[in-house]
């Protein structure tokens, strides 16, 4: 677990000292996308999640 969370620290600082700016809004995006199907994948609310795509 340790070596996941210090790849993902990495990859921040990688943009932060290249200023890759524009990056941040398009992975925080796919981020919450991929929250969004985990936790509505078995629930009451997927079918209002699937109408929306």
């Amino acid at each position: 677990m340790s070596s996941k969370l210090k790849i993902i620290r990495l990859f921040f600082t990688f943009l932060k000292e290249k200023k890759i700016y524009w990056l941040y809004p398009i992975i925080i995006t796919l981020i919450l996308l991929g929250v969004l199907i985990f936790l509505g994948e078995g629930s009451v609310l997927a079918p209002f999640i699937y109408s929306l795509f």
